[in-house]
């Protein structure tokens, strides 16, 4: 190649440039192994795309990947990646190519998929694919790992699927969603989530929740089709895909839902409780106030300590969820704009409402801050702040932009958006 590239292509800049250097050059060397490696990655993208030509192909272990960035020698950049962001950024480039979809929904969605014969069927499947953009769409990047679960779920029943009936195996979810197959994604689905049934006693179903959340998902498929076939002007297919859901709505509740309903019931009534001893909760709220307070010595002492700065917002959030009790995915979604509209109560209250309020609700209303924010179902949630966390968020947001840039997806990580990196909704 190299051989060719000098002979045929000697007047293109980038070969010219390589020839500049003599033969026995290390540089001239690696120039045109490099040449020819991005050749063969175009060619890759050209077959991917296409789908159809040859490949051609490097083979090393993904748990070594990272050792390849390391000392690739055409690395440029100073950022040496780990094991997995540098599977992630693989995947990513072939994930453009594969799936013409929207370069966000690649990034939050399909990138960070597991890369197994599960997901390559979900990037391969248009229904699963515009299914989980429309769930992306509703929901945008707060719902990401759903997104991802629910196309994995779909993934799942398809592989099921084609091994029930192996002459099918060619085929996609779409082919199936029609009232001849019904009776098959009975049976797949019941596969699936292991149901069992003992002599004179009601069916079981091994994983009651997989199966209620792939008749949710199966209805949504439907929406998606009838929208795409009335579009279209196809009737004829909008009139079979009602016939599917007629027979969902018909029979999923008697042979599937059900079964789950009555198996979670039992498995809620027959579990065992564990609640945590007060001992236990005590001594893990000494440790996250201590924990407090010595990263927030630390970040006052020098503000460009990025691990103090993660440690406190990792505690804080703790402190924050234990307080309050509430689910962690509220408290984490909490923004800048909820957090500095707090009002004031001394200064905002009327004297009538204070009048209203007994001595010790006034001691509250001024060692408490109250935040309103959004909860599960759109309900507002309130949620309680003493001083100690308030003031450890107030260092936090003074500080936040010391944080460097390129770490600022992990920082979301910590999953306390007051914090986030100048990036939050104002």
């Amino acid at each position: 190649m190299a051989r060719h590239l000098e002979l045929v292509h000697h007047n293109e800049l980038s070969v010219t440039k390589l020839l500049a250097h003599t033969k026995t050059s290390k540089l001239r060397k690696l120039g045109f192994i490099e040449l020819i490696r991005t050749g063969d990655f175009y060619h890759n993208m050209e077959v991917l795309s296409s789908k159809s030509g040859q490949l051609i192909l490097w083979f090393m272990l993904k748990s070594q990947l990272w050792v390849h960035v390391r000392k690739c020698p055409f690395n440029k950049t100073e950022n040496k990646l780990g094991t997995k962001s540098a599977r992630l950024e693989s995947d990513c480039m072939v994930n453009a190519v594969l799936c013409d979809t929207d370069e966000n929904f690649r990034k939050y969605i399909l990138n960070p998929l597991k890369n197994d014969d599960i997901s390559t069927i979900c990037k391969q499947d248009t229904l699963i694919l515009g299914f989980a953009t429309m769930l992306y769409e509703k929901h945008g990047t707060t719902q990401n790992e759903l997104v991802r679960q629910s196309m994995r779920q779909l993934g799942r029943l398809l592989i099921e699927l084609r091994t029930k009936n192996p002459t099918l195996k060619s085929k996609n979810l779409a082919f199936f969603i029609q009232p001849m197959y019904f009776d098959l994604i009975i049976h797949a689905v019941k596969s699936m989530c292991q149901t069992h049934s003992k002599d004179l006693e009601r069916t079981e179903i091994g994983i009651p929740s997989l199966a209620l959340k792939i008749g949710h998902s199966l209805k949504k498929c439907i929406g998606f089709l009838r929208g795409k076939a009335l579009r279209l002007g196809n009737l004829i297919e909008d009139t079979q895909l009602q016939s599917f859901l007629n027979l969902l709505e018909m029979e999923w509740h008697i042979r599937i839902s059900s079964h789950a309903l009555a198996t979670m019931v039992n498995k809620k009534m027959n579990a065992v409780e564990l609640l945590p001893m007060t001992s236990d909760l005590l001594k893990l709220n000494i440790y996250i106030s201590k924990e407090i307070g010595i990263f927030k010595v630390l970040l006052e002492k020098n503000s460009t300590e990025t691990y103090a700065w993660f440690r406190l917002a990792e505690c804080v959030l703790c402190r924050i969820i234990l307080f309050n009790k509430r689910r962690g995915g509220e408290v984490s979604r909490m923004t800048l704009l909820q957090y500095c509209s707090t009002m004031d109560w001394e200064k905002e209250s009327t004297q009538e409402l204070m009048n209203s309020l007994t001595s010790f609700e006034k001691s509250l209303a001024k060692r408490l801050k109250l935040i309103q924010i959004r909860g599960k179902r759109g309900r507002t949630v309130p949620v309680l702040l003493t001083d100690e966390m308030s003031s450890a968020i107030d260092l936090l947001i003074t500080n936040r932009h010391s944080v460097p840039p390129h770490l600022h997806q992990s920082v979301r990580h910590v999953n306390l958006r007051v914090i986030d990196l100048g990036t939050m909704k104002k």
